[in-house]
């Protein structure tokens, strides 16, 4: 299985959401929001339109169904703002352990496989850790995945979720045509999404274990630096299409509603 199926399927029982092996919007939008309705490619959550924006809206780059109509919520609050803790989320394969250093300056994160059924990543410290702490994990089956975020995550989730139902029945028939006409790879009206909430941040590290049967070597250097640090991944075997790994290449807490990289979506699915 490729990195991204192995990765949203490896931390589905975390019931955080769909996770996303691409959070960044890549330029297409600025964050995934409440009311988007795409689809998920290859672990990036393409947009389509928003429901609950009117057709003319500049949110809608690539127009909106002939029969739209907006779902219209009325005056009631329909969102509440929560946070997702810092920390690790792992796949039930793949365990933690605190590390003890006393080295201080920059921060090195080193991960290996050292037998068939068995992987570790150690990250030695890192910016919003304890000075001279870190975390190994361990991933003991041939499948496993992890999300490191060191600040905590923006989260925001719709409240009146039945509303959304509702429209889901009186308006999905017209997805699957849309779609076709613009040229979007959706097949089934199952791949489509409606975005009921999502989890964002601009500081996140993620390693999905494809197949962990083999010996592989992964490092991660941390380069302190001004306000956040640099962060860098590298294989040093022939063996690295067993583990793929990324991160948002920077490290630094995010000033609350500016962050724009989605790590979980929650979502309502037509059915």
């Amino acid at each position: 299985m490729v990195a991204w199926s192995v990765y949203r399927d490896q931390l589905a029982h975390l019931s955080h959401g769909l996770a996303l092996w691409e959070p960044d919007p890549g330029g297409i939008y600025d964050h995934v929001t409440i009311g988007d309705l795409g689809y998920v490619d290859k672990g990036h959550f393409m947009l389509m339109f928003n429901i609950l924006l009117r057709g003319d809206h500049p949110r809608q780059t690539f127009g909106v169904p002939e029969s739209f109509e907006p779902l219209n919520m009325g005056h009631f609050p329909n969102e509440c703002s929560l946070v997702l803790s810092k920390g690790s989320y792992c796949s039930q394969t793949v365990s933690e352990r605190k590390l003890e250093i006393g080295a201080q300056g920059p921060a090195v994160c080193v991960a290996h496989i050292t037998s068939p059924i068995s992987a570790y990543v150690e990250i030695l410290s890192s910016p919003g850790m304890a000075s001279g702490g870190g975390t190994a994990y361990k991933c003991t089956k041939k499948k496993g995945a992890m999300l490191s975020i060191p600040f905590n995550a923006d989260r925001q989730d719709a409240i009146r979720t039945k509303l959304f139902e509702t429209y889901i029945i009186a308006h999905c028939d017209s997805w699957l045509p849309f779609a076709d006409k613009r040229g979007f790879p959706v097949d089934r009206l199952e791949d489509i999404i409606i975005v009921t909430g999502r989890d964002l941040t601009n500081s996140w590290a993620m390693a999905a274990f494809t197949d962990t049967s083999r010996d592989w070597d992964l490092s991660l250097s941390i380069e302190a630096m001004g306000g956040g640090a640099n962060l860098g991944w590298s294989c040093t075997n022939h063996t690295q299409n067993s583990v793929e790994c990324h991160d948002s290449g920077l490290f630094s807490e995010t000033e609350l509603g500016s962050a724009e990289n989605s790590v979980f979506i929650h979502s309502g699915v037509p059915r």
